[in-house]
């Protein structure tokens, strides 16, 4: 199956692209992370696959309308997260 192929079926299954998946997954596991532990900010990017603490820090800004540090503060402990909004494509 082609790449394209892939994307369009996963697309009608999912109701978004698989790399639109693959963000509001890492997403959600920042921030679990986040809440759940003090390991740094750039610490936690680079364990869910960011490269960079600024390309982190702005899809984090996008999906949760807050850098990482600032929804650390703002959702401390065990409390249900919030799933992220849709993400642009990158």
């Amino acid at each position: 199956m082609s790449r394209s192929a892939f994307a369009g079926r996963f697309a009608a299954a999912f109701g978004q692209s698989p790399l639109e998946f693959v963000q509001r997954v890492r997403m959600r596991q920042a921030a679990r992370m986040l809440s759940a532990t003090m390991m740094p900010v750039g610490t936690i990017g680079q364990s869910i696959g960011y490269a960079s603490c600024s390309h982190f820090s702005r899809t984090s800004q996008a999906a949760y309308g807050m850098d990482p540090t600032t929804f650390r503060t703002r959702h401390p402990g065990p409390e249900p997260i919030p799933l992220p909004k849709a993400l642009p494509p990158q």
